[in-house]
């Protein structure tokens, strides 16, 4: 009787293969990781970079509106009310208040959890359960 030849490979071969295959697979996703990063550090750069330009033009807008609220304050206050050096106290503690809840909210937008690699995570974790599988 004539033995039928076998496709199949030997345990040392597969257990081989198997770690090969775990080291090529933790690369990749180490490269995965990587490449996740670089994309999210360099959106967040962008933005930092719009929002650093914005932000100075901006600020110089403001300071001449201040200095014509200032001004009209001034104006429409009449002089035996108020002392000149009040109306500056005024209009300087209204735009601390509203600059005091605009740093909040971009303190708030700027949370780490923003920088979660979830793709990397999520690929992880379909790693983990297909071996899972595979050992069974």
């Amino acid at each position: 009787m004539q033995r039928a030849i076998s496709d199949e490979r030997s345990v040392g071969s597969l257990i081989s293969d198997l770690f090969q295959k775990s080291a090529l697979l933790v690369r990749k996703e180490i490269q995965l990781g990587k490449a996740e990063m670089n994309e999210k550090v360099s959106q967040r750069g962008s933005a930092i970079g719009a929002l650093a330009v914005g932000g100075a033009i901006a600020f110089a807008g403001l300071l001449v509106l201040l200095g014509a609220a200032v001004l009209g304050l001034i104006e429409v206050w009449p002089p035996a009310q108020i002392h000149p050096w009040l109306a500056p106290l005024v209009v300087g503690g209204i735009v601390a208040l509203i600059g005091l809840v605009v740093l909040a909210v971009g303190r708030k937008n700027m949370r780490l959890h923003n920088l979660a690699l979830s793709r990397t995570v999520e690929s992880v974790r379909r790693d983990k359960e297909f071996v899972k599988e595979q050992a069974k």
